[in-house]
């Protein structure tokens, strides 16, 4: 007896296209899922850089002591590493001592109202790069600390090339 040698063909079986609908979920859902991702590494970053910002950059509240007490101080670290994560100095600032001192108004919700350069440090290359990192900033990402009561803040923020050096 013969072995049969006639070849078997299988038939893929039929896949259908996914509708237009199936697309735009899909489309949506990998929307979504990026935009968590990036909000994770953005609250990554915030976080990494608390806890290594140097002494020489400084957020001060206007108003003196007294008006905010511990939350608000650790409120203000925060809204430092924010504007320290947004601002890139230019590569050509070689003066590492230059000092541009920026007043940033937050609302209680942690939107920006308003962001302007108090001082400008005299070099026009380190103020511009300054001006864009306060443009960029929107929000702070978080609400004042329980139990503030001010539905607004200003914050004074020192940008200098020394204190960059520490966050990268």
């Amino acid at each position: 007896m013969q072995p049969n040698l006639t070849p078997v063909i299988k038939k893929a079986p039929e896949v259908k296209p996914p509708t237009k609908e199936e697309r735009e979920a899909a489309a949506a859902a990998e929307t979504q899922r990026l935009a968590q991702v990036r909000q994770s590494r953005i609250n990554q970053a915030v976080s990494g850089l608390a806890g290594r910002l140097s002494s020489s950059t400084s957020v001060t509240m206007p108003g003196g002591t007294g008006s905010g007490g511990a939350s608000y101080a650790s409120y203000s670290l925060f809204v430092k590493s924010v504007y320290q994560w947004a601002w890139r100095p230019p590569a050509e600032l070689t003066d590492d001592s230059a000092t541009a001192t920026a007043r940033v108004v937050i609302a209680r919700d942690g939107t920006v109202l308003s962001a302007r350069i108090e001082t400008p440090s005299g070099v026009p290359a380190l103020d511009r790069s300054v001006r864009a990192a306060l443009d960029r900033v929107t929000t702070i990402g978080h609400p004042f600390p329980e139990g503030a009561k001010d539905d607004q803040r200003a914050f004074l923020i020192d940008f200098n090339l020394k204190a960059k050096e520490f966050t990268g």
